[in-house]
């Protein structure tokens, strides 16, 4: 008679193996983990310069047309009232039904949206946002557009630095043409500073359909990481991104600077007046 071959069940994974296999997962999961969130900081870094490019070339598709540089608290478009230079160049960035509709609309507009800060776009008091805010010692800042005075950026001049003026009569680059320090060494706009906790809710955004405010148009002379100690977000400049924020010069190109840098160094960069030579990371 044949004897049939024994079978023999193998044992299940023991408590040990099990553990050590799931310590092995672990370990991998903390060594790619890094990896991916960098990777998806690159990307989001790169969405945001693309933004910032995007404006730039729409300022001096503005800058064509008109023959000056749309201001901060400037007249035109579907809405009645004063608005935001944001809000100007929205043809230039292909938003010509947002420009011409009478009514404000909370549709947000993609290349006003800093990616890695999430949120729905618009701003609580009415109408889309935007993350990156210019400079108001360029673009103004004020009542109106023959009128517009500065005194947010009075306020923050360090002593002994003469403030930049925002009346649009006493401008010193109304227009790139005019650009006596070169459109290479103007900072036309930046990201703005905004607390982690306001991402969601946009509570302290105003809409780019309002133009005398210090959200949209900035002269502050911090440059920081969202929400690191001591923040102060109001008319400053900052980014969640770790070790720089990033800005738009008159020539369209986009640059980074390190977060922290000495307070007459960012001055000097926001003056128009300035002839230093702005250098970039």
């Amino acid at each position: 008679m044949v004897k049939s071959p024994v079978r023999r069940n193998r044992a299940a994974f023991t408590l040990i193996e099990l553990l050590v296999v799931i310590a092995i997962i672990a370990i991998l999961i903390g060594l790619l983990l890094p990896a991916v969130q960098k990777v998806r900081e690159a990307a989001a870094r790169m969405q945001s310069s693309n933004n910032l490019k995007q404006m730039g070339i729409a300022f001096q598709g503005f800058d064509s047309a008109q023959g000056a540089l749309p201001h901060s608290a400037g007249i035109g478009g579907g809405l009645p009232g004063i608005h935001s230079a944001q809000y100007h160049i929205l043809p230039n960035i292909e938003q010509d039904n947002y420009f011409n509709s009478t009514v404000a609309q909370t549709t947000a507009i993609k290349p006003y949206q800093e990616p890695s800060r999430g949120g729905s776009g618009n701003s609580p008091t009415g109408g889309a946002t935007c993350d990156y805010a210019v400079n108001a010692g360029i673009f103004g800042l004020g009542a109106t557009a023959t009128t517009a005075t500065n005194t947010i950026d009075q306020i923050n001049q360090l002593p002994g630095v003469t403030p930049v003026g925002s009346n649009r009569t006493s401008w010193s680059v109304a227009s790139l043409t005019s650009a006596s320090r070169g459109t290479s060494n103007l900072i036309f706009a930046g990201q703005k500073a905004m607390l982690p906790t306001n991402y969601s809710t946009r509570s302290n955004d105003i809409g780019i359909t309002i133009g005398q405010n210090a959200d949209l148009a900035r002269s502050g002379f911090l440059v920081q990481r969202d929400g690191t100690p001591s923040f102060a977000p109001l008319n400053n400049w900052g980014g969640p991104y770790v070790g720089t924020v990033m800005f738009l010069r008159g020539d369209g190109s986009v640059g980074s600077v390190r977060v922290n840098t000495n307070r007459n160094t960012v001055v000097a960069m926001l003056d128009p007046n300035s002839q230093s030579v702005l250098t970039f990371e």
